[in-house]
């Protein structure tokens, strides 16, 4: 739905300004209309997308009181720098970005698009006759049409980055519910009005004001509700972003172009966001993990070249929902190492979002009492769709053309009693590349030495009784991850599991300390590790 904080303020003033001029000179009117507008903004919260609206609200005034009349561009750039230089943390504010980045749009591309969509050619007439309201209504759907997709288009890269989605069906919900809003806006305005001359006539005003409102958010909710209303992107590249943002200059009146070759142009902008697919789908060659910062848990993304994975889910508050969302990534499969809560049970709010093709769990997964949802989980997942397949050591489960998977624990047939003790063991390979997984793995139930490795998802959030000297020391990870929550009450990760991990000379990576923690491995076995914080100290 189109932001309508300006909307808010802009009805506002013009009704206090009209109501405050029957009695006061301009200057004093315009000082009570100011006053009551900043209230207004402290009674919602003063948002960034208030305080923009009130900032060019004061400048569009105070150049008229001085006879210095200024455009809508000075003006959202007066009001950018300074709420920019009040708080410079609004530059990463999603309502900040969004809001500029909306009215931008509506000033630099509306102009063009009226032209494009034949708008300005409607004749604009002062006439009750039915043939001139006709008129009138469809200059004024027009112009709605043309504001909802110059918003939309200005704020493609912002809205991706934010949410991983474009709102495909945004500028038809809008052609419903701005109107909508704007009707409930003036009647909640004639409300408060009514009730100083007769509070029951403006009780009963606010009463189908706000029956009224109740209606518009459920036209919204429909509108978001439909086949399609939205469709997951990846985020745009930021060189790609950038020159998104120069197209908007380019297009608008400030520009010398030729109006013709500006009216072209605006196909440029959609055509962004398909090169922004276009170079997801083919830029994302290797292998990379990513082991998520879930606390307590483990959840971690595997992008084996085009083709997306989860090796756990984490907690029922899992990231991976979010990660998956603002990279506008959908997984193919998850694995599950053992049905523990802290590495299965973020398996259902997953599924409110994606449906993977299959869930791959240990043999033995049955036999084994869950922990509380998780099966119920799994259950849902088969009902949505998804294949649930038991997998024991020796299969291989191909996830690109050029990545592999194989289990190396449990054994088939194995009857083990204890659900950590049942914790996949999955190898993932790359060329020269491997990394391993190893749930929550105890030292009593390791199947004997592993593979040679350079990435070592360490068992058990790091605790004492796993990754033992022959199981670290045969794997030589160069690169350790050890997935542990911030002050956790188990003691993880355990002392003499990080002596065991740097007598092995690994690089040792603790969520609880860097974050997320990205892997990306090259064929020829190199390996190159970010972390989301800097280390400490």
């Amino acid at each position: 739905m189109l932001s309508i904080s300006g909307l808010h303020i802009t009805l506002l003033a013009m009704a206090a300004m009209t109501l405050f001029r029957l009695f006061l000179p301009r200057r004093a009117a315009f000082s009570l209309a100011f006053v009551l507008i900043l209230f207004y903004g402290v009674l919602v919260g003063m948002q960034p997308p208030v305080l923009r609206s009130i900032l060019m609200y004061v400048a569009l005034c105070m150049g008229q009181l001085l006879g210095r009349p200024s455009d809508g561009a000075t003006r959202l750039s007066l009001a950018f720098l300074l709420l920019a230089a009040w708080n410079p943390l609004y530059l990463s504010d999603a309502g900040f970005v969004l809001s500029f980045s909306a009215s931008a749009g509506m000033l630099c591309l509306s102009p063009a698009l009226l032209r494009v969509l034949r708008v300005d050619r409607i004749p604009q007439e002062r006439s009750l006759r039915p043939a001139a309201l006709g008129r009138k209504a469809a200059r004024y759907f027009g112009s709605l049409v043309a504001a909802t997709l110059a918003a939309q288009l200005a704020t493609l890269p912002a809205i991706v980055a934010y949410y991983g989605k474009l709102p495909v069906l945004a500028t038809i919900a809008n052609l419903a519910v701005v109107p909508m809003t704007l009707i409930g806006m003036l009647g909640s305005i004639a409300a408060l009005a009514l009730s100083f001359v007769w509070s029951p006539l403006g009780a009963i005003v606010a009463f189908l004001s706000d029956h009224w409102m109740r209606w518009t958010a459920d036209v919204t909710r429909l509108c978001a509700g439909l086949p399609l209303s939205d469709v997951r992107m990846p985020p745009f590249p930021a060189w790609l972003a950038v020159a998104h943002a120069c197209l908007l200059l380019v297009i608008s009146e400030l520009s010398t172009l030729p109006r013709r070759a500006r009216e072209w142009l605006l196909a440029a902008l959609p055509a962004a966001a398909c090169l922004a697919v276009l170079l997801a789908a083919f830029g994302q060659p290797g292998l990379t993990i990513v082991f998520l910062d879930a606390g307590q848990a483990d959840a971690a993304v595997i992008r084996a070249e085009n083709s997306v994975y989860l090796v756990d889910v984490g907690l029922p508050e899992t990231p991976s929902d979010d990660y998956l969302t603002r990279a506008g990534l959908s997984p193919k499969a998850v694995f599950l190492s053992h049905p523990h809560d802290d590495h299965a049970g973020g398996l259902d709010e997953l599924l409110d979002s994606f449906v993977p093709e299959a869930i791959y769990v240990p043999v033995g997964w049955y036999a084994i009492e869950a922990d509380e949802g998780v099966s119920e989980a799994v259950s849902r997942a088969q009902s949505l769709g998804s294949k649930v397949v038991e997998l024991s050591a020796g299969d291989v489960v191909p996830l690109s053309e050029g990545v592999r998977a194989t289990v190396l624990h449990p054994a088939p047939g194995a009857e083990i009693a204890d659900p950590n003790g049942i914790s996949m063991v999955l190898l993932i390979e790359y060329g020269d590349a491997a990394a391993l997984f190893t749930g929550d793995l105890p030292i009593g139930f390791e199947p004997g030495p592993m593979p040679d490795v350079d990435v070592l998802k360490v068992a058990h959030h790091g605790s004492n009784g796993s990754s033992s000297y022959m199981a670290l020391f045969s794997a030589s990870p160069s690169a350790s991850v050890v997935s542990v929550g911030r002050g956790n009450s188990y003691g993880h990760p355990g002392e003499k599991l990080l002596e065991r991990l740097a007598g092995t000379g690994t690089a040792i990576y603790r969520t609880d300390l860097r974050g997320a923690v990205t892997a990306e491995l090259q064929r020829d076995g190199g390996v190159r590790v970010k972390t989301q914080l800097a280390p400490e100290g």
